[in-house]
């Protein structure tokens, strides 16, 4: 049986596996240091390096969308601290050296609408 408190973390898994088409190891793994991870804010998502991990919280410095398939380090930096249970999709490969490309930004996308 499945302790109520991991339900979200095995659906997050279920939804990953489906979507990849392989299975996805439970729990998620953890979050690495200096990688980049798509992040959780309710409406919208963001791209994030993860800078520092304690008990559960992840501070992450984040890019900014440039139109519609680009990112780039905004003028001020953007740092936040957000619970681990908000990062959906990681570590994320970028392209380019800035804007950057996001290549499987279509799957970060197709995922972040179905845990919606």
């Amino acid at each position: 049986m499945v302790d109520a408190a991991c339900i979200p973390e095995f659906r997050k898994c279920i939804i990953f596996s489906e979507h990849r088409g392989e299975l996805q190891p439970i729990p998620v793994p953890n979050i690495e240091l200096e990688q980049y991870y798509a992040v959780d804010y309710i409406k919208n998502y963001y791209i994030g390096r993860a800078v520092s991990v304690t008990d559960g919280i992840v501070k992450f410095k984040f890019l900014h969308r440039v139109g519609a398939t680009k990112f780039a380090w905004p003028r001020r930096d953007d740092f936040d601290e957000v619970h681990e249970s908000c990062v959906f999709f990681g570590p994320v490969p970028l392209q380019e050296s800035g804007p950057f490309v996001v290549p499987r930004q279509h799957e970060i996308e197709t995922i972040f609408s179905a845990i919606r």
